[in-house]
Formats: structure tokens, C-alpha cells, sequence
């Protein structure tokens, strides 16, 4: 049986990207292949796909065009702006996972 491919990109080069990322490779059942990282610090975002091995883009859209599945681990700030910019109908199909705030109580 063929496996399905899952084409994921990462907003945000950081601590929980390097988590995810992790669990990205680990993914039963499919072949997961990571294509890339968007992320306002370009030095983090280089430094991240290079030891990932995906590609750096430049704008978001850009990478939009070529994953099937979206991580949102920017940093917390930011992730309103960003839901927001990713629920603009776009005529694509895509899953996006955002990280969930960390808690105690």
C-alpha cells in the first residue's frame, strides 16, 4: 500500500519547532516529508532548515503553495495575527496544527 505523503511546512525556526519537528519524523503510516520554514528571523529559519533539511522562504504564501500541512510554532504573540492571515479563503486545502499554550492549572 502506498502511503500517503504529507507535505509540512513550519511558521517559526524555534524551541518548539525542534519539538515538532521530531514528531513530524516520527509519524506512523506516512511518509512525511518536512519542505520548509517561514519565520521573520531569517538566521533562525536558515539554521533550522539546514539542520532539517528544507528550505528557507521568504514569504509565507510562498510556502503555502507547496505543503499540505502547516505547524504554527511562532512565538505566542504572534500566533493571533498569523490565524488570522491563514483563514482568508485561499482556494487550498491544508491541515494547520497550532501549538497550544503550555499550562499548570
Amino acid at each position: 500500500m502506498k502511503l500517503k505523503t504529507v507535505r509540512a511546512g513550519f511558521v517559526g525556526a524555534g524551541f518548539a519547532g525542534n519539538l515538532y519537528i521530531e514528531g513530524l519524523h516520527r509519524v506512523y503510516d506516512t511518509d512525511a516529508e518536512f519542505v520548509g520554514v517561514y519565520s521573520r528571523n531569517r538566521d533562525k529559519a536558515a539554521a533550522f532548515a539546514n539542520t532539517h533539511g528544507g528550505a528557507i522562504f521568504d514569504a509565507l504564501d510562498d510556502m503555502l503553495e507547496k505543503i499540505n500541512v502547516l505547524h504554527v510554532v511562532a512565538p505566542y504573540s504572534l500566533r493571533e495575527s498569523l490565524a488570522i492571515t491563514l483563514s482568508i479563503p485561499s482556494g487550498r486545502s491544508r491541515s494547520t496544527k497550532a501549538t497550544a499554550p503550555w499550562c499548570t492549572s
